[in-house]
């Protein structure tokens, strides 16, 4: 169960997850027409579409680190799970096994593919580029991970 100070946290972190993918999505949309990048439209992109590409990386990254870092520790703490000296790997099977998580690995590989584009990202070669391109591609798989989040939140009358 959750105390008032962490509801707040839940409550605040909820709020920041929807902005981010407010502002996510925005820069997908504005994004879209240019995807799959090559290198050749790289190279030939407006700065404004850079600003977008950007955005859509920063994005992604903050919204992964408020549910590694933050949500994923709430959900459980909310259905009365001990967290307390669990790794995250712990907690990732946790939220397996409780179906908030489809597959483990699928959080595993947004994380790698984040980390790859966050360390190759802005110089792009073919590596690069394609890690990015599953980054906008892996989107929906971000979004899915959220919403499970939401509705396992819901289904414990949790109202977050």
């Amino acid at each position: 169960m959750l105390n008032d100070a962490d509801k707040d946290k839940l409550s605040q972190t909820i709020k920041s997850i929807n902005i981010n993918f407010e502002r996510l999505n925005f820069a997908l949309k504005k994004t879209e027409s240019l995807l799959p990048l090559t290198i050749s439209i790289y190279n030939n992109i407006q700065p404004e579409n850079i600003s977008y590409i950007d955005q859509y990386i920063f994005r992604f990254s903050k919204i992964q680190d408020l549910m590694a870092e933050k949500l994923f520790r709430l959900v459980l703490i909310a259905v009365e799970e001990d967290i307390e000296s669990k790794s995250f790997l712990n907690i990732l099977d946790k939220l397996e096994q409780l179906n908030v998580l489809n597959n483990k690995n699928e959080w595993i590989y947004l994380r790698k593919l984040r980390n790859e584009v966050s360390h190759e990202y802005p110089l792009l070669d073919d590596d690069a580029l394609s890690a990015l391109n599953k980054l906008f591609e892996t989107h929906s798989s971000l979004a899915n991970v959220y919403q499970r989040c939401l509705d396992f939140l819901l289904s414990n009358n949790i109202q977050p």
